[in-house]
């Protein structure tokens, strides 16, 4: 499809967190219905979630299962398999977003996110939705060797925080991205009230350099585990090694 896709329903009051993700709709296999479903439970938690991805042959038909949510999708151009689009980064610059969070990686909206870091000196975490998992790294090396050389390493690497959906996700995300100074949160079941302490946490870092070190505090807002990576930083991790 061409154009823009502009979803804008009205929304409660609250802090406005950006979702940053490839696709919005069921392009995305399982990862549609997770970012969905925080993304609709988050208002009741104080944030108000607007999501920014990129277009797809499902983006029009999916866009009324966001409900109250406000979506923005742009094309890309070029190879599909990257994802660059140039409005969509217009768009996330734009924003009032004090915060962003990431829902996959290896595609080109990771620079447009490092991009937002950079202009508007604010936080953002990465939810890598297993992509960081061993036997996700074994594949496709080509495109993540260039994906690494030429967005991922500098996104990774300046993460505040990654967010993990489990321990088994955590153990990979510190195997494969091995983070100096970087919380990692691992979700009690749901974990919506958690996840919504943890961007109240990493906002308050605002303009105050991208040290994980602060963020101890949050161990006692109710996380399974937030644990400090190492004083390392990301080399590609066993993918680059072999």
């Amino acid at each position: 499809m061409t154009g823009t896709a502009d979803f804008h329903p009205a929304q409660a009051p609250g802090h406005q967190v950006g979702f940053v993700t490839a696709s919005a709709s069921r392009t995305a296999g399982g990862l549609f219905d997770a970012v969905r479903g925080l993304a609709l439970a988050l208002p009741s938690n104080g944030f108000v979630p607007r999501v920014f991805a990129l277009n797809d042959a499902n983006t029009r038909t999916d866009l009324p299962q966001w409900r109250g949510t406000r979506v923005t999708t742009r094309d890309a151009v070029g190879p599909a398999m990257f994802g660059y689009s140039p409005g969509l980064r217009t768009s996330l610059l734009a924003s009032d977003a004090q915060i962003v969070h990431t829902h996959g990686i290896w595609m080109h909206p990771s620079a447009d996110v490092v991009a937002w870091h950079r202009r508007r000196r604010k936080p953002y975490i990465i939810s890598p939705h297993g992509m960081l998992d061993p036997w996700i790294m074994k594949r496709s090396k080509l495109k993540k060797w260039v994906a690494l050389a030429a967005y991922e390493h500098s996104h990774l690497n300046r993460a505040a925080c990654f967010h993990a959906l489990n321990r088994e996700e955590a153990d990979a995300i510190r195997a494969g991205a091995g983070q100096s100074r970087v919380a990692v949160l691992v979700d009690r079941r749901t974990g919506i009230p958690e996840t919504a302490a943890l961007f109240r946490a990493v906002a308050s870092q605002e303009g105050r350099g991208e040290s994980a070190e602060r963020l101890e505090g949050v161990r006692h807002d109710g996380f399974d585990q937030c644990a400090l990576e190492p004083d390392r930083r990301w080399l590609g991790g066993s993918f680059l090694r072999r």
